[in-house]
């Protein structure tokens, strides 16, 4: 049997009256160390992070000095976003990633943690809990 302790937890929280596995994560400037919070929905369905593009020059950006990046959506659409190297902190800084992170130049729902950030973490979902368990990788 496989067993796997995590050091951070998370209640899921309520967003259109349903509870989803959330975070608040502070995303951080590497350069300046400016940095801004914001929830975002943890997705394994996405190959890649993104967030709100409104969010890059909270922290010192130029939004679109970042490389494209083109992703496409469930339905085919697509959504252009700018790739930005960012601390990712969890847990009131208990937890800091380097990621290169996409802040979406077209209109998105939601911020995204997607499987880029996974590969940074083992990361434990109890549904029947709400519970999100994160332990950082070494």
């Amino acid at each position: 049997m496989v067993s796997v302790q995590y050091s951070l937890e998370f209640p899921y929280r309520i967003y259109q009256d349903e509870l989803f596995p959330m975070v608040m994560v502070a995303l951080r400037n590497p350069a300046t160390r400016e940095s801004v919070d914001q929830d975002a929905f943890l997705d394994s369905g996405a190959s890649r992070s993104i967030f709100l593009g409104a969010a890059a020059p909270m922290i010192g950006f130029s939004l679109l000095e970042g490389e494209p990046w083109e992703f496409r959506t469930n339905t085919g659409q697509p959504v252009h976003a700018r790739i930005h190297r960012v601390g990712v902190v969890l847990g009131d800084g208990v937890a800091e990633f380097a990621l290169d992170l996409a802040f979406s130049t077209d209109e998105i729902q939601r911020n995204l943690l997607g499987r880029d950030f996974f590969n940074l973490l083992q990361v434990g979902f109890r549904e029947s809990y709400g519970r999100l368990y994160i332990e950082p990788v070494p």
